[in-house]
């Protein structure tokens, strides 16, 4: 079973940002949405790696398996 989370604190003009497992956050501006953050799995570390492709990312039986570890 995964858990994810993610977090915005907002104190004044800056926010504060947190998140764990394969959550993103993104932000709106001009019309256009931005990722922020990026997910804490395997298949996003192989992916960055270019060890896989992205065709093969969303076949990957192992795409939700989280890094990031709590507890």
């Amino acid at each position: 079973m995964g858990t994810t989370v993610c977090s915005l604190f907002v104190d004044g003009n800056t926010a504060y940002l947190a998140h764990a497992g394969d959550s993103r956050i993104y932000s709106f501006k001009n019309s256009r949405m931005h990722l922020l953050t990026r997910d804490h799995s395997f298949v996003m570390e192989l992916l960055e790696d270019k060890e896989i492709s992205k065709k093969e990312a969303a076949k990957f039986k192992q795409r939700t398996s989280s890094l990031a570890r709590s507890g």
